[in-house]
């Protein structure tokens, strides 16, 4: 199938990335993303709901950056050591609020119809 993934990247201060794309898209991200951070830390990883286009590239990003915080949904965050991803969730729902630096930002739950689960948005 030939579609677009997109991934954003709020350089703030915290910086986080909404959604790692696939491996091989993480994989080719991951360099261009480094430039744009200058050194300093990638902080978050937002990962909207489980699938391969939202959290598949993960390892990768946490193996560069191993402190950065996963926001995802409960569920998500019961999932993720099932996939022997190891990391510092932030599992959220419709009532949690992040505030840090130059973010503000509140998540909002979603059902995922195609999905089968709870997926989570922010907004800011």
């Amino acid at each position: 199938m030939d579609f677009t993934i997109h991934q954003y990247l709020l350089a703030t201060e915290p910086s986080i990335l909404f959604a790692t794309g696939t491996v091989q898209q993480a994989e080719r991200s991951l360099p261009e993303i480094e430039e744009i951070l200058g050194g300093r830390p990638l902080d978050y990883i937002f990962v909207p709901h489980m699938e391969s286009d939202e959290y598949g590239g993960i390892r990768i990003f946490l193996e560069r950056y191993p402190d950065a915080k996963v926001i995802c949904s409960r569920l998500a965050s019961r999932e993720l050591p099932g996939l022997g991803v190891e990391c510092d969730c932030v599992a959220a729902d419709g009532d949690t609020v992040i505030e840090e630096g130059d973010i503000s930002l509140k998540t909002i739950t979603y059902p995922c119809e195609v999905h089968l689960q709870d997926g989570i948005i922010a907004y800011e």
